[in-house]
């Protein structure tokens, strides 16, 4: 019963009672967790409340592998379940990172979607392009709103014609696939054709930058 906890819970890089029962299916995960602890079976609390824990990394890596060998179906369920339960308590960065590790891609598109624009703002530019990186070609291009995401991160690092290929991908898709009057993709749209109008700017081409400005106005 422990080793069947251990390893089951080992893909998290923090664990709480809820999170390890959502995986497992048990009840009594606080029970374990504290009798792990008391055991000191790697085992390590994050804050005074018990709340949180975490494994130590070298022993989790063990319970990886062995997961890995022995179930590798059950560890696709495992980061899906995973994945669930962050989603739902808000906790999307996490949510994402599992939702790559099982390669579910359309779902980790769609967090990333959802968290893009907080995470911009709190400047958190690397772990978006990274996790866009993450999917496939064909995916990025598919969602308007990554394609946007990523132009902005690209440009962060002066990779300027790569980032306007992409904000183009984005007005393409827009153009062609977009509902019409529908107010997040017109947003979408409007922001794309502004940073292609800074774009336009910056090579003095000052005709068109006005021109994108107004549309995306």
């Amino acid at each position: 019963s422990v080793q069947s906890f251990l390893v089951q819970t080992s893909i998290l890089e923090r664990l709480n009672a809820s999170l390890c029962n959502a995986l497992t299916g048990r009840a009594d995960s606080q029970t374990m967790l504290e009798e792990l602890e008391r055991n000191n079976l790697f085992l390590t609390a994050l804050d005074d409340q018990r709340r949180w824990y975490r494994y130590h990394h070298l022993f989790a890596d063990v319970l990886r592998h062995r997961l890995t060998e022995k179930s590798p179906t059950a560890l696709i369920e495992l980061h899906l379940r995973a994945s669930e339960w962050f989603e739902n308590e808000g906790l999307i960065t996490e949510a994402v990172n599992h939702a790559l590790a099982k390669q579910d891609w359309e779902r980790a598109a769609r967090l990333m979607e959802h968290a893009s624009e907080s995470l911009r703002q709190r400047g958190e530019i690397a772990t978006l392009t990274n996790w866009i990186q993450a999917l496939p070609e064909s995916l990025r291009h598919s969602h308007p709103g990554l394609c946007l995401t990523y132009a902005r991160g690209l440009l962060n690092v002066a990779r300027y014609a790569e980032a306007e290929m992409f904000a183009l991908k984005a007005e393409h898709w827009l153009a062609n696939h977009a509902q019409v009057n529908d107010p997040k993709n017109d947003s979408l749209l409007g922001k794309t054709l502004a940073l292609r109008a800074q774009f336009a700017n910056t090579r003095n081409e000052f005709t068109q930058a006005i021109e994108l400005a107004q549309r995306a106005e």
